[in-house]
């Protein structure tokens, strides 16, 4: 429900892609990994690191800069 009303401000906001199945089936990890790898947020072998990019999503939004 979430991604289906806010996909396009979340797009743009970090500057991915979000396809319509992603969103329908609200795949979080996916939307996680491709901020990630948008903001070069890597760990050892390329993988990428989610618990900083989940922690910038929340600071973004707690400081406002993330409009929902």
């Amino acid at each position: 429900m979430f991604l289906q009303k806010n996909k396009k401000i979340f797009e743009k906001f970090y500057g991915i892609e979000i396809n319509d199945e992603t969103a329908k089936n609200e795949d979080s990890d996916e939307i996680i990994r491709q901020i990630a790898f948008k903001r070069n947020f890597l760990i050892k072998g390329g993988n990428p690191d989610e618990n900083r990019t989940m922690s910038l999503i929340i600071r973004d939004w707690q400081d406002g800069r993330l409009r929902l």
